[in-house]
């Protein structure tokens, strides 16, 4: 992962799994016909370009002469441009190094690094200068850079991506740096469960194929590889020939298409040559492997089975296949292993089909140890069922509504439509393959899916990876088996208080619904701890006579969204619909949140699943720093809890508990409604009138607050010993409260010493930057709530070198307040979080809910538009008396891997 952006790895997941299934609607995409569109180019221009291919007039499709694929599409809508090169290399591709992690080595190096035209501090400061989200990606087959910022400074991010790509120099340095780097990152993996049963999952599933090797590579092997390989490798793979240059966004594509012919035009021809990848061999015979963790306490299962290449007719039938069996809570599975029998946590199924090697139809489990075998033979009755019924015709219709639906909410945000447009060209030679792909998935008949499930999902042939706690005897007691908007927000309130919040763009045929209301954990009675973020979970579970099956298939025979949960401070109601579909949505939604019906049954289940959770807490370095805050800094503060409180306030809820606090909670003028999408505003008031009219007003329970218990004194430290491998380290502060007019000054503080959602600022630089490798994750975040704040930072390293990274953190705070920042770095910060604040309001999602949660805290829903100049209006003076104010006092939490002395002594 490259050094700006610890958590990649989230995003390249997301990436994966969209991969996985590469769902897409024909008519809901770009409209109009496919034409070859007609330039106005100067001949120099023209000279540069090869072809220029047929595409919807939105789009721009050019091969250069010296072999760059550009996809450009425009999108008028959107507040930002994502710009995104594609490497067409990837771990498969490293050769004779294949397991050494050249390709991950190269992107640290390569993304931020020096290059012919500037040092990495030049290219750090003119990052800082775009104020946008900037990071890069290393997958099995492409490793993938990209910045997404303001359509202004587009150029400028073009060009120090193509500077990345074709002129980077291997500074020595930052080769030697990087290589730190990811020797730390490498120990961080062996902390993720999740990526430990996928390693034991893919070295048994494939046997030739370089799938099955990690990464990031392995430690041992990736110690010797040397500058010299590693620039061999740059050089080998890093042509134009072998790249893809995708824009979408706020542009004008001849406009573009200059700006990218003056940057990229003049390189050279050089073809990358052909990597000899071995075919996997076909399987045949069961395998199964088993091993423990110490970092999980749930057990974990990997059911394989050999399916595909992109490429093959049968792609559509396995996609529907796993729809049915395993997406969502209709699925078979899930209804068997979870609802009937529960027996799993959390189950799911997926289709992995890539385009470069047989793929993987997979099944997915968490639950108890004790409960595989059980969960095992029900998920085989399940496949012989389907292997001999097929699918029902409700199910077959469900699962291509779903296909529908997934595209339509996934070309929200132009990083998403760029990425579309090279995913598609990589992997099949047709920008529009989702086009046609949606097409045949609609034609997939029952017969289809059942002789899928009859081909691939073989008894005789599957591969099954298990990876249990190492200590079995801890969970003996818990048994299983029991786009930019161009209209303003309108705001109507009804006669009973609710506020109604609804924002008209037609950029696409979908509508975000965000419901949020006063709650959270400071409404949790006394000894029951939990119970909001209990009752809201339980919303969807059994609602106006309909059991929770029922409300499932609701909502996805709609091909929508529709989750309930609870916050710190509110709790919530979210989803997102087709718009067509909207008046039927806010009629499930009112009844699911009006009329809970709180079953018997469905509360066990949630028991049991909320206990078992619990167990999982300290599997994660930051939830668990965390929480050691929390529980020690919080007397009397309801932070001190977990949202979903702790295992004895949860055995003792009952329904008379939930029925009570939800009549107490869930009132109409504590609530706020935001509906944005493509919809009418007045019919949309009249909508919520119809199904929440009816709610009556009142008050809600009294809440204590105790802003002291937000200030920290003195400075203190508390060490934990656990059974991780690096060092965890958070660093707290006092912040500032929702209401505090100062928020703009705290998040500029965020820019400049974190880079704000994405690592960067001092804190990087000092503890990664230059020639220092000190730590893999770094990173601050500021917290509001009613009656108080934090300011916290997190990293992670190696043990050796805890105190020096907790050193240098509290040193790099500290400036802030001696006032020891240019004007230009102000001004750099400020722009970075207007920039940052922009961006993550790119979705229709996000947008409702940014709205309705400033209008419930009480900051407006109108604050979106006053905070870029609230920001602007951020001066010297108040950063450094804010910083002054905060930063004298801090409270330090590590968390170090145990010595064989300290079982006895755990906290010390």
């Amino acid at each position: 992962m490259p050094r700006r952006n610890a958590y990649a790895t989230l995003f390249l997941s997301l990436f994966l799994l969209a991969w996985m299934v590469p769902a897409a609607v024909g008519g809901l995409g770009p409209e109009g016909a496919i034409r070859t569109p007609v330039l106005d180019l100067t001949p120099q221009e023209t000279a540069a370009i090869e072809m220029v291919h047929p595409t919807l007039a939105s789009d721009l499709w050019v091969t250069l002469k010296n072999g760059m694929e550009v996809l450009l599409r425009s999108m008028p809508d959107a507040p930002l441009v994502s710009s995104q090169i594609f490497i067409k290399t990837g771990s498969i591709y490293e050769g004779r190094n294949v397991g050494a992690g050249l390709t991950h080595f190269l992107e640290h190096v390569v993304s931020g690094g020096t290059t012919t035209q500037r040092s990495e501090k030049e290219n750090n400061k003119i990052l800082e200068e775009l104020g946008g989200n900037t990071n890069a990606y290393t997958s099995y087959d492409r490793t993938v850079y990209y910045i997404d910022t303001t359509p202004d400074k587009f150029g400028t991010a073009l060009d120090l991506l193509l500077s990345y790509a074709l002129e980077c120099t291997l500074d020595p340095a930052e080769v030697a740096r990087e290589h730190k780097v990811i020797e730390r990152e490498i120990l961080m993996n062996q902390n993720n469960p999740d990526r430990e049963l996928w390693q034991l999952f893919s070295e048994t599933a494939y046997r030739e194929h370089p799938i099955r090797h990690p990464i990031i590579g392995y430690l041992d092997q990736f110690r010797r590889v040397t500058r010299e390989e590693l620039q061999a490798y740059y050089q080998a793979r890093y042509v134009p020939s072998n790249m893809i240059l995708a824009v979408a966004g706020k542009l004008d594509l001849e406009a573009a298409l200059k700006q990218v012919l003056a940057a990229a035009g003049d390189y050279p021809r050089t073809t990358a040559a052909p990597v000899y990848i071995p075919e996997e061999p076909a399987q045949v015979g069961p395998r199964r492997v088993e091993a423990t963790s110490k970092l999980t306490q749930v057990t974990r299962l990997e059911l394989g089975f050999p399916s595909i290449s992109l490429t093959n007719p049968d792609l559509y039938a396995l996609d529907v296949l796993s729809m049915i069996l395993g997406s969502g809570r209709t699925s078979r599975l899930y209804q068997a292993l979870k609802e009937r029998e529960s027996v799993v946590l959390s189950v799911s199924s997926s289709s992995w089909t890539p385009h470069f090697a047989p793929g993987i139809f997979a099944v997915s489990m968490t639950l108890a140890p004790d409960q595989v075998d059980r969960a095992l033979d029900i998920t085989w009755n399940e496949i012989d069922r389907i292997r001999k019924e097929g699918p029902t015709s409700e199910e077959l219709e469900r699962a291509k509504t779903k296909v529908e639906t997934q595209y339509v909410y996934g070309l929200q945000a132009a990083s998403a439509a760029a990425g579309d447009l090279a995913y598609s060209l990589y992997g099949t030679g047709d920008i529009y393959f989702n086009r046609s792909y949606t097409d045949r998935i609609q034609a997939v008949t029952a017969e289809q899916v059942k002789q899928a499930a009859q081909t691939y999902l073989d008894r005789h042939r599957f591969t099954l990876a298990v990876l249990n706690p190492e200590s079995r005897e801890k969970l003996e007691a818990l048994k299983t088996s029991e786009v930019g908007a161009s209209a303003p927000i309108r705001t109507f309130t009804l006669e009973n208080g609710l506020k109604v919040l609804v924002q008209r763009d037609t950029s696409l045929p979908m509508a975000a619904v965000s419901l949020y209301g006063n709650g959270g954990t400071p409404y949790d009675p006394e000894g029951k701890a939990g119970l909001c973020s209990f009752m809201t979970d339980m919303l969807t579970r059994g609602a106006g006579g309909m059991d929770a099956s029922e409300i499932a298939r609701t909502v996805e025979d709609l091909g929508a969204n529709l989750s309930t949960g609870s916050g710190r401070n509110t709790y919530y109601l979210r989803g997102q619909v087709l718009s067509r579909d909207l008046d039927s949505f806010l009629s499930l939604a009112a009844a699911v949140l009006l009329r809970p019906d709180f079953p018997q049954d469905e509360m066990e289940k949630l028991r049991r699943d909320t206990l078992l959770n619990m167990r999982r807490k300290n599997e994660y370095w930051i939830e668990e720093v965390d929480r050691i805050f929390r529980e020690t800094q919080f007397k009397k503060n309801d932070s001190a809890q977990d949202v979903f409180g702790n295992e004895e306030s949860v055995k003792s809820f009952t329904r008379e508990d939930l029925v009570r606090f939800h009549d107490e909670l869930v009132k109409p003028d504590h609530m706020v409604v935001a509906v944005f999408g493509d919809v009418d505003p007045e019919q949309v008031s009249l909508l919520i009138r119809k199904y929440f009219g009816g709610l009556h007003a009142g008050n809600l329970p009294a809440v204590a607050e105790h802003p002291e218990e937000f200030k920290i004194p003195d400075d203190r430290t508390v060490v934990k010993r656990n059974e991780k491998t690096a060092a965890g380290l958070l660093v707290a502060y006092p912040g500032l409260p929702l209401s505090d007019p100062r928020k703009p000054v705290l998040d500029v503080i965020d820019a400049m010493t974190s880079g704000m959602h994405y690592p960067g600022g001092w804190l990087q630089q000092a503890l990664r930057g230059g020639d220092r490798s000190l730590v893999y994750v770094v990173h601050a975040f500021p917290s509001y709530y009613p009656d108080g704040g934090l300011f916290r930072v997190v990293a992670q390293c190696e043990p050796k070198d805890a105190d020096r990274v907790r050193d240098i953190i509290l040193r790099q705070m500290e400036r802030t307040a001696a006032g020891e920042f240019t004007d230009k770095e102000l001004n750099t910060a400020k722009d970075l979080a207007a920039t940052t604040y922009r961006i993550s309001l790119d979705t229709l999602t996000s947008r409702a809910d940014t709205a309705a949660l400033n209008e419930i805290t009480g900051l407006g829903a109108d604050y979106s538009e006053k905070y870029p100049d609230l920001l602007r209006e951020v001066g010297r003076d108040a950063v450094k008396s804010l910083a002054k104010e905060l930063f004298s006092t801090h409270f330090v939490v590590e968390t170090l891997p145990k010595g064989p002395k300290d079982d006895q002594n755990p906290m010390r």
